[in-house]
């Protein structure tokens, strides 16, 4: 079941986002910290010199990135339930990815806040070894210290 909706980053909301970036980067697998933060990155993409920020950029909203890896669990497990994204266990972890059914589902997005979204994420699939050093950093430094 999934939770109560909130004003922004309902579990839909996220799910679809989340739809989005599986389906229109080909080939890409993550794991769940990957989508929290290519997710957080695709929302405030402005503050790691992208475009505009899709969400308003509130004090403390890095704090959205650890809210949204609690979340992101029942969100995954509904989507997978409709058959919008599946995942398989590795050597690496666990990885999500979009079903055949996912481009279906997001090439009924049409409002003006996906076109927004479809336009970050064309910015996030050109920088995504960036932004993955980008995550790799931020990690180090807020729970290691370093």
């Amino acid at each position: 079941m999934i939770p109560q909706s909130e004003l922004f980053n309902s579990p839909v909301e996220v799910g679809t986002r989340v739809a989005l970036l599986l389906t229109l980067i080909p080939g890409v697998e993550l794991n769940l910290d990957e989508i929290a933060f290519f997710d957080y990155a695709l929302i405030f993409s402005k503050e790691f010199d992208g475009g505009e920020n899709i969400h308003p950029a509130l004090p403390n909203h890095f704090s959205e990135i650890i809210k949204r890896r609690e979340t992101l669990p029942t969100t995954l497990k509904f989507f997978i339930s409709k058959g919008i994204i599946t995942s398989s266990i590795g050597s690496d972890g666990i990885k999500y990815r979009a079903t055949d059914e996912a481009i279906h589902y997001v090439s009924a997005l049409k409002s003006s806040y996906y076109k927004k979204l479809i336009k970050n994420l064309t910015w996030v699939e050109r920088n995504l070894g960036r932004l993955r050093e980008e995550q790799q950093k931020m990690f180090r430094m807020r729970v290691l210290g370093r």
